[in-house]
């Protein structure tokens, strides 16, 4: 069963996540305005909010998602390197005020190679961050056949 994901990330990012998150029902918002149009909590299981977000804050978006009544898992995806100078440390200071907020993930794709096999691990940790119950589905190379003996 496809997942409604909210997804806010500026363009880049979000040709790779189409890919990662293909067959879910994905609602893009490039900016805070798009985001705050098509917030509606009760309609998404997830929101995915990026690091790299045209005209606005990723803080300002996070707040306003996570501000409400019962909000659905939030995840930050971090998919572009930061600029030039900025470090590891950023990054952590970027994962402690997330959390600090209430993110459930920060998941930083970076590390993860951008093909398949990266994708496809990228995607399992959004599910099961998403639902703890998401069964990994076995692949159909990975199925046995069995036979009479």
């Amino acid at each position: 069963m496809p997942l409604q994901i909210l997804v806010a990330v500026a363009g880049a990012a979000r040709q790779r996540l189409e890919r990662i998150l293909a067959g879910h029902d994905l609602t893009f918002a490039a900016t805070l305005k798009e985001l705050r149009a098509a917030w509606q909590p009760a309609r998404f299981d997830a929101v995915l909010v990026g690091t790299h977000f045209d005209e606005s804050t990723t803080f300002e978006a996070l707040r306003d998602v996570l501000g409400g009544e019962r909000p659905p898992p939030v995840i930050c995806v971090h998919a572009l390197p930061f600029g030039h100078g900025l470090s590891e440390s950023t990054m952590h200071a970027f994962r402690a005020a997330c959390y600090e907020l209430g993110v459930r993930l920060v998941l930083d794709l970076v590390e993860y190679r951008e093909d398949r096999v990266g994708d496809r691990k990228a995607r399992r940790i959004l599910e099961r961050t998403v639902n703890p119950a998401w069964r990994r589905r076995p692949s159909p190379s990975s199925r046995r056949v069995r036979g009479p003996a």
